[in-house]
């Protein structure tokens, strides 16, 4: 039995050493797998960080654009509200020019649109019977002051006319009535009402 003892000696030296080997094989491979994992999860953490930042900035952007846009709205909605009470006023202002005024922004305006002195000029029954047959007398004399036949007509009395005058010469008509002057007028004059309302 003494003869076998080094041999089991041997045997358990060798099994120690083999088991060490495997212990320490399996603490280095355990740590590599924990380092591993370690730098997965890290990587992992950083990925989801920079996913929610980039989600957060995003939203955010959306946001702010989106509160720029109600903003723009908001402001051209006022803008347009403010232009519909200028130009609404300012109808009503033409509306309640006094005699004289209005008689001469007419007469002005017929002048300017007469081309032969041959046309049919319409009014509004209440302008036709106050301006009367002298008002268009004294255009007819100032169309041949200015070298023109002054041989303008009253046509039919247009009782949807408020204001202003419509003229016929063959079968074009032109209209001059208030609104269609305001409203002709209106794209020529925004950019300049709306750079003395907002300043811009």
């Amino acid at each position: 039995m003494r003869e076998l003892q080094p041999l089991l000696d041997s045997i358990l030296e060798d099994a120690r050493k083999e088991a060490e080997e495997i212990r320490k094989k399996g603490r280095e491979e355990a740590e590599a797998l924990r380092a591993k994992y370690k730098a997965e999860a890290e990587q992992l953490r950083k990925n989801i960080l920079e996913e929610a930042r980039k989600k957060a900035a995003e939203e955010k952007a959306r946001r702010r654009i989106q509160a720029e846009m109600d903003a723009g709205k908001e402001l051209l909605e006022t803008k347009n509200q403010l232009l519909g009470e200028f130009f609404s006023a300012l109808k009503e202002r033409l509306a309640g020019m006094k005699d004289d005024e209005y008689r001469g922004l007419l007469r002005k305006l017929i002048l300017r649109a007469v081309e032969t002195g041959t046309e049919e000029l319409f009014l509004s029954p209440a302008d036709r019977r106050w301006l009367g047959e002298s008002f268009l007398a004294g255009v007819n004399q100032e169309l041949k002051n200015q070298g023109k036949k002054g041989a303008l007509v009253y046509g039919s009395e247009v009782s949807d006319l408020s204001g202003g005058f419509l003229l016929r010469r063959g079968k074009i008509v032109h209209n001059y009535s208030l609104e269609n002057l305001i409203a002709a007028k209106k794209d020529e004059l925004l950019p300049e009402i709306g750079k003395r309302l907002f300043g811009s």
